[in-house]
């Protein structure tokens, strides 16, 4: 996901390697070419020609299916930018609180209407004109936190993050191999405060996407399950935001 709308922002072309081609993925690809990137499918992943960060106004709907992770970012994404979009999702997604996203991003200027208290899908974003904030995430959410800042990179000022305990974080470490700057403090809870400036510019990159920890954790189980038995993933992400259940595996008694 992040390969994908970080490269929509990009100026150049990125190619990303090693990707996951599934529902949830191709729901980011195909939001990045309704907002004006050239998107190619290749034989393990895509290429997109960016934007450099003039985002066309969608024709229609975005349409995320069930992909919480697809909206939050785009969300990010079109409220630096004005004109309206409106984004969607299947029945289990419309169900799904953004009631978090639609904190910071009003705060920073743009306008987001969603449904009932909660905020459901459909989501609709007036962006433009944004300023930085110094933003406290409720709860320890990634989404969350690269929502805001990637609004922040298109707003005046800084604009700061700080996640109250653990959180993956995958924006945070790629971010800079598409030229962007920013600073990273750690906390002693698990916790981080990230900070950028706005107007800044993405450059594209070649991304080669690792195989995900969550998949190859149902063979490490079955293996462990298996007296004798063992198993190797190569080429798996070993981010330590990702990878508790090798310490639960350990605790039980696998190697």
């Amino acid at each position: 996901h992040r390969a994908l709308l970080f490269g929509l922002l990009a100026s150049g072309t990125t190619r990303i390697c090693g990707a996951n081609l599934g529902e949830d993925c191709a729901r980011s690809a195909a939001a990045a070419a309704a907002l004006g990137a050239r998107v190619e499918r290749t034989a393990d992943g895509w290429e997109l020609a960016g934007t450099g960060g003039a985002l066309h106004a969608p024709e229609r709907n975005l349409v995320c299916g069930n992909s919480g992770t697809t909206l939050r970012l785009l969300a990010g994404i079109v409220a630096a930018h004005p004109f309206t979009t409106t984004l969607t999702g299947d029945a289990s997604l419309s169900r799904r609180p953004m009631r978090r996203i639609a904190e910071p991003l009003p705060r920073m200027g743009a306008k987001l209407s969603g449904q009932g208290d909660d905020c459901t899908p459909p989501l609709t974003v007036h962006g433009g004109g944004l300023h930085g904030i110094d933003y406290a995430v409720p709860m320890a959410s990634a989404q969350v936190a690269t929502c805001a800042l990637l609004a922040g990179l298109a707003a005046s000022g800084e604009t700061r993050v700080t996640l109250p305990g653990p959180a993956r974080d995958h924006s945070e470490r790629m971010l800079p191999a598409f030229g962007v700057v920013l600073e990273r403090e750690d906390h002693a809870n698990g916790g981080r405060t990230v900070s950028v400036r706005g107007g800044q510019s993405l450059h594209a990159t070649d991304v080669r996407v690792p195989g995900d920890f969550s998949a190859a954790a149902f063979m490490f189980a079955a293996a462990a399950a298996e007296p004798g038995a063992s198993v190797t993933a190569r080429g798996v992400n070993l981010n330590p935001t990702r990878t508790g259940f090798l310490d639960v595996l350990r605790a039980m008694g696998a190697g």
